[in-house]
């Protein structure tokens, strides 16, 4: 008697047991497909500005190039009536700095940064400019080196424009350096050349 009463007692904890891991890993499902439709959601700005540079930064060169490019894209992507207003610009500027080496944000602060793309954005409004698009080379057209120690890595990026429905694009080059975790960070980057087509499109 004393044990179908101690059989019935483990009995019931497992169904309990059960019944808890059952309506735990529920709860986990429905919060992780919560978040997947909350990110389905988001806009592009969202994207950029919430960006997850913790548990999510760029693995590779060619990756870190292309979320920078995203940022640009959006910043400076949009028709002049269009262009992001001044509190997006702030908080896009803060978040690519993320990208950013060490080396550069200290001869770049925070407000300076703002400023500069504002007056940038600026620029682009008064001449009818706008970015189109980028040519990303490829994985093995990365040149690596190795500085005083410091791993580097050159890009060579195209930037496609639009001025006024006439074509254009610039050269620039980009030079990446590993930071103490790893992680690629741009270091600084230079105009190397520009092209205008007269063919309108």
């Amino acid at each position: 008697m004393k044990q179908k009463g101690i059989a019935q007692f483990i009995g019931t904890f497992i169904m309990i047991g059960c019944v808890l891991i059952f309506l735990f890993y529920r709860t986990v499902d429905n919060n992780r497909k919560s978040e997947e439709a909350k990110k389905g959601k988001l806009t592009e700005y969202d994207k950029l500005a919430e960006y997850d540079y913790v548990g999510d930064y760029p693995k590779t060169v060619k990756e870190v190039m292309k979320l920078h490019c995203r940022y640009l894209k959006y910043l400076l992507g949009n028709d002049p009536d269009k262009l992001p207003e001044d509190e997006q610009v702030e908080a896009l500027c803060i978040s690519m700095r993320n990208l950013y080496d060490l080396r550069l944000l200290d001869k770049n602060s925070e407000a300076n940064n703002i400023s500069n793309l504002k007056n940038e954005i600026a620029a682009y409004k008064e001449e009818g400019l706008k970015i189109i698009g980028f040519d990303m080379p490829e994985s093995s057209q990365v040149r690596y080196a190795t500085q005083n120690n410091i791993e580097t890595a050159e890009v060579d990026l195209t930037v496609n424009m639009k001025v006024k429905g006439i074509t254009a694009t610039k050269e620039e080059t980009y030079l990446l350096a590993k930071d103490a975790l790893g992680r690629w960070k741009i270091l600084t980057w230079e105009l190397k050349a520009s092209n205008i087509n007269t063919t309108e499109q």
